[in-house]
């Protein structure tokens, strides 16, 4: 079985943007993000992106251009597989696949057989946190976007992605 560090993007592997991600100059990745992704991998871990994108754009082939234009930027430079995951649906829908319901790691855990009690979460939202504890992943892990609603103090929280990775691979 594998073991995989799940994640969003937003906040872990580039900043959060105001308004959307349509134009691709909303945000900018990380410089952190790409060490902390390749420290990750050579590490053993899969890794997998998870992401609730806001409202629906299932139809919108410039929302698919620019989220396509993001994972570029990510792939170019990790020396592992990652895997990106998306609900495009609309929160109103109530699908399995949103978070914090599980439908994207159950789907990632089948394709790539993942032990998730031996998994990370690298958790940027409340979300995420809830998906992770339902899911059994075994490490919840919260990194400070300034902009989460954390509804648990007692797990660990870092500033960037690269801090807990570091501490992982030196503790672990």
């Amino acid at each position: 079985m594998n073991k995989s560090a799940f994640m969003g993007r937003n906040g872990t592997l580039h900043t959060m943007p105001d308004k959307g991600i349509l134009n691709i100059f909303n945000c900018r990745r990380l410089d952190d993000a790409i060490p902390a992704l390749n420290l990750l991998g050579a590490d053993g871990y899969l890794l997998s992106v998870i992401v609730n994108e806001k409202g629906s754009q299932e139809d919108s082939s410039d929302y698919h251009n620019t989220v396509g234009q993001i994972e570029n930027w990510i792939r170019n430079d990790v020396y592992s597989p990652i895997f990106f995951r998306y609900c495009y649906h609309h929160h109103a829908k109530k699908c399995d696949c949103r978070l914090p319901k599980t439908g994207l790691i159950d789907a990632l855990q089948k394709e790539h057989d993942i032990d998730l009690s031996e998994s990370i979460m690298f958790a940027t939202s409340q979300q995420e946190v809830e998906a992770a504890e339902v899911a059994n992943i075994g490490n919840i892990i919260r990194i400070n976007t300034g902009k989460a609603d954390w509804a648990d103090d007692e797990l660990p929280l870092y500033e960037t992605l690269l801090d807990a990775v570091r501490e992982l691979t030196l503790n672990g």
